[in-house]
């Protein structure tokens, strides 16, 4: 659960990171609100996280990752929704 935690804090920071990359270049790129929604989704990855895998694994928290990740994450660790 540790890696797990570490790969949602990963992918959490590198979509934020991509959507401030792209608002650089916002006259060319997206609109603004996809930047706000890749944020936003970032965002949740990072609280999914918690502060430890304790946190994470907080019934609610976890209810949170089963229920809306869609799957995503989930499936790259083999974890059954």
């Amino acid at each position: 659960m540790a890696i797990f935690r570490s790969a949602l804090i990963l992918f959490g920071r590198e979509t934020v990171n991509q959507a401030v990359d792209l608002q650089w270049d916002i006259s060319n790129g997206p609109s603004e609100s996809l930047v706000a929604e890749m944020v936003a989704a970032g965002a949740w990855y990072l609280e999914r996280a918690g502060d430890s895998v304790e946190e994470m694994l907080q019934d609610e928290n976890w209810d949170k990752l089963m229920h809306e990740d869609m799957g995503f994450m989930l499936q790259l660790f083999g974890i059954e929704t």
